[in-house]
C-alpha cells in the first residue's frame, strides 16, 4: 500500500531530532544518493510533517508493515522488504536498525535511516546510496 510506503520511507525517514523535517534530495536511478539538503523548513516541511501525523494517528492501523524477512528487489530495481526501503549508508556515521541488516552482492544494506534517530550535527554529513 502506497500509505505505508509513503510513512516509512518518507516521513519516519524525514523527520529530524527537533521535531521538524527539512528538505532531503530526490533519488532517482540517475541520482541515487538521498542526503538532507536543508536541516528544517519550518513553514512548509515541518507543517506538512505534522499534518501527516494528524493522518497516521488516525489511520495508524493501516500503516502496519508486513515484512517478509526476505530483502528483494522491487519492479522498479530497489531492494525492499515488503513496503520497507533498503540503502547503503555511504557516508557519515549513523544508528541502524541492525536487526534487519543485510548483505546483498557485497554491499551492506539497511532499511532507510530514520534522521529522528539521529545526532543532529551527524545529519548533513549522512548520505545513503538507494541502490537500482
Amino acid at each position: 500500500m502506497l500509505a505505508r510506503r509513503i510513512w516509512h520511507n518518507g516521513m519516519a525517514s524525514a523527520q529530524r531530532p527537533n521535531g521538524g523535517a527539512g528538505t532531503d534530495t530526490c533519488v532517482t536511478a540517475n541520482v541515487p544518493v538521498l542526503r538532507s539538503d536543508m536541516y528544517e523548513a519550518f513553514f512548509c516541511c515541518t507543517m506538512r510533517l505534522s499534518e501527516g501525523f494528524l493522518w497516521a494517528n488516525q489511520y495508524a492501523d493501516l500503516l502496519a508493515i508486513p515484512l517478509t524477512g526476505q530483502v528483494k528487489k522491487d519492479d522498479c530495481g530497489r531492494y525492499m522488504d515488503g513496503d520497507l526501503l533498503y540503502a547503503q549508508v555511504i557516508k557519515g556515521d549513523a544508528v541502524v536498525d541492525e536487526k534487519r541488516a543485510v548483505t546483498v552482492n557485497g554491499v551492506r544494506l539497511v532499511p532507510l535511516v530514520k534522521y529522528y534517530l539521529q545526532a543532529e550535527e551527524g545529519i548533513e554529513r549522512l548520505q545513503q546510496k538507494i541502490l537500482f
